[in-house]
């Protein structure tokens, strides 16, 4: 354990949410800045000199360091905008969380290729994988788990599931919707709603419907049922399905999956939320683009670790005071801007280390007007397609069949012996 005078959790803590924040991307530079900050207050005069040292000392204690800030900031989260915090859904009230992953970029050293490997195009270097879930009241990451870029995003969701609360309305995209996810959502009472694609296979008329159409009330009821969970005697899982038209004829329409029934959830609403999901995109833009934060610095794979998670943590610290301050003036906690409150808080650092390490009174009036612009526009706001640009192909419609008689079968056996719910 640091001693008193030296890295103390609370002063690791700290020095790594600020380091993001700083406008250089050379880790020591902006380890020597915000150590400049922190030396101005009065209770932290002799802090440590070098990067090296603080590195080693976050490392040997990041992951009890890492999970109490996260639980710290996770209940700031609720705090922020209780209102926003929970949305009723039917007769029951439900914590949106978005999934998604994405990677960054790593130097390409030995030690980072051994650990990380190459989950990209021949010649992609190292990478580390990251698997958010996003609160979609606030537009605030809400739990994160990093690992190499050879990582499945389902195997993180999957080890993320027994910290998700009660109550927990999952969406995703097509990727997720895997049997064994979704059985056990449904057995722990959270409800999802993903997208699915041409790798999945629906089955259709395998029980009876509750109405004669064949539908379940809205969207047309299915079931989920491999061929291999069917042979180890495992019961379908009953679903059901939404479509949603597209606007361009070239690109197909958009399948969902949801365990929650129309009454709770319908269609339009379904199709809102979706949408909204993209908020999980945009929150990797900002941590790649806005922070600058697309290739990470650390030559060392444990190092490596290390700052994407911090930086995860630093977005969720910035949108929590940001959010806050929005929320406290009667505006959308959702509706924070990332780049403006970056650019606040940013000038205020500078600003702060000229006055010994004090924030100014301005900063929440400040950070209560870094929201997004919304005013209308003359042309459209999406800068030019670059050639460069990936554009991965939607996915294709899922495959859905009727249910043959052995399955049918098989399903009466598994309903009589009470195994069918």
């Amino acid at each position: 354990m640091p001693g008193r005078r030296g890295w103390t959790p609370q002063r690791l803590a700290c020095a790594a949410l600020l380091i993001p924040w700083q406008e250089t991307r050379l880790r020591a530079v902006a380890f020597d800045r915000t150590r400049a900050f922190l030396a101005g207050r009065k209770r932290w005069r002799r802090l440590p000199r070098t990067f090296t040292g603080f590195a080693d000392a976050l490392v040997s204690t990041q992951r009890p360091l890492a999970e109490a800030i996260w639980t710290r900031l996770r209940a700031q989260v609720r705090a922020v905008a209780p209102d926003a915090f929970r949305q009723r859904f039917g007769d029951r009230d439900f914590l949106v969380l978005a999934a998604d992953g994405s990677r960054f970029e790593a130097p390409r050293t030995e030690a980072n290729e051994a650990a990380f490997g190459s989950a990209g195009r021949r010649g992609t270097g190292p990478q580390v994988a990251a698997t958010v879930l996003y609160h979609l009241g606030t537009g605030l990451p809400y739990a994160a788990r990093l690992g190499a870029g050879t990582a499945s995003e389902l195997r993180h969701l999957d080890g993320m599931l027994g910290d998700l609360p009660d109550r927990t309305l999952l969406l995703a995209d097509a990727g997720f919707p895997h049997f064994d996810l979704l059985s056990r959502l449904d057995a722990a009472g959270c409800a999802f709603l993903m997208r699915v694609g041409a790798d999945r296979t629906l089955l259709a008329e395998l029980t009876a419907c509750e109405h004669a159409d064949g539908t379940c009330g809205g969207g047309q009821q299915v079931w989920l049922w491999p061929e291999a969970k069917r042979r180890a005697g495992r019961p379908p899982l009953s679903l059901r399905a939404i479509e949603l038209e597209t606007d361009r004829p070239d690109v197909p329409n958009v399948y969902l999956l949801t365990n929650l029934s129309a009454a709770d959830l319908p269609d339009e609403r379904a199709a809102e939320l979706y949408r909204r999901r993209w908020g999980v995109e945009v929150f990797f833009r900002t941590a790649k683009q806005t922070l600058r934060s697309r290739t990470l610095r650390s030559r060392n794979p444990a190092r490596a670790l290390c700052e994407a998670e911090w930086l995860i943590l630093s977005v969720l610290l910035l949108g929590l005071l940001t959010a806050g301050a929005v929320a406290a003036a009667g505006g959308d906690p959702a509706g924070w801007s990332p780049a403006r409150s970056l650019k606040t808080v940013r000038r205020r650092l500078r600003h702060a280390v000229r006055r010994g390490g004090r924030w100014t009174r301005q900063i929440k009036s400040e950070l209560a007007a870094c929201v997004i612009d919304r005013r209308p526009r003359r042309g459209p706001k999406r800068p030019r397609d670059r050639p460069q640009k990936k554009h991965d192909r939607p996915p294709r419609p899922p495959k859905l069949r009727p249910a043959t008689t052995a399955e049918r079968q098989r399903a009466q056996e598994l309903a009589a012996t009470k195994l069918l719910l």
